[in-house]
């Protein structure tokens, strides 16, 4: 049988649940929920794989405010959470906060972090996802701070005892120029990192992606466009997922350059994201636009 994880009761909507396992097997879960009156990230964990979680659940997130969309990732010891927030200004606009633990989700910190250099709530920050490597940890969204969305990365090397005072910018072009979103995020001990996002800056959606070799402290000066084909901007291409295995990263999406249908696209690294192959590969094995495959 299917195993409960939350404890909320049974009029609660328990929401976007995201989960990540550790080395050894200790499985994590966070969520959002309303059990409290508003939206707010919640944990539980399993010590045996899944098949038992805990009696009761953790809650994370501290404001008063909507706290949403969260994002996980773990390694060894440390567990990193982070989320929408709209604790901050009276706009309602969403912050990127973090929560962590280092002794893999017994115990998480008292106070949870802004990362986004915004204490007003002034501008809308979405999307946050995690990765995390060694004691290093970072966290990439998407940020209207300049007017249209760029990508930012905010990053620990010592396990979430300090963060970076200013977050990295990440895409290359004029910042606030056009629309940076969706953002996925890779690291590794080596302090490789690679930031893979959806990108307008010439029109119709593009895939592009950018790295850093000095854990994410800064990047390159000049981002790469993944899509290929004819010319920038000139057909929608929407990320859906990366991976990375060693040195080879992976990026996948829905493409709809052969049509109204939307295609199947995957593009490779072999050097852990500094350098990618020239043209992506079709993976759907229909007719070329002959069927949405997304």
């Amino acid at each position: 049988s299917d195993v409960r994880v939350d404890h909320a009761k049974k009029n609660v909507d328990s929401l976007l649940p995201k989960s990540c396992v550790q080395e050894e097997g200790i499985l994590f879960v966070v969520w959002q929920d309303d059990r409290d009156g508003q939206q707010s990230i919640w944990f539980n964990m399993s010590a045996d794989g899944g098949v038992t979680f805990l009696d009761s659940d953790t809650l994370l997130s501290f404001g008063e405010g909507d706290a949403l969309n969260p994002s996980i990732a773990c390694t060894h010891d440390f567990v990193y959470v982070a989320w929408e927030d709209k604790r901050d200004g009276e706009l309602g606009y969403e912050n990127i906060y973090v929560q962590w633990s280092d002794d893999r989700g017994r115990r998480w910190q008292k106070k949870d972090l802004a990362l986004d250099a915004d204490p007003d709530g002034e501008s809308i920050s979405l999307a946050p996802v995690v990765a995390a490597a060694g004691d290093s940890a970072w966290v990439a969204w998407s940020d209207l701070v300049n007017g249209a969305a760029d990508i930012y990365v905010a990053r620990t090397s010592n396990g979430g005892e300090d963060w970076s005072d200013t977050p990295q910018r990440v895409d290359t072009n004029d910042a606030g120029e056009a629309y940076s979103g969706n953002p996925r995020l890779l690291g590794d001990k080596e302090g490789r990192v690679t930031v893979v996002w959806e990108d307008r800056r010439s029109g119709a959606t593009d895939i592009y992606a950018n790295y850093s070799d000095d854990g994410g402290e800064s990047f390159k000066d000049e981002d790469t466009r993944l899509d290929g084909g004819d010319e920038p901007g000139a057909n929608d291409s929407f990320l859906s997922g990366v991976a990375q295995a060693g040195e080879n990263v992976y990026a996948v999406w829905s493409d709809d350059r052969f049509g109204q249908n939307s295609d199947i696209l995957f593009t490779y690294s072999h050097s852990a994201g500094r350098t990618w192959v020239d043209e992506p590969i079709r993976v759907d094995s229909d007719a070329e636009g002959i069927a949405d495959s997304i």
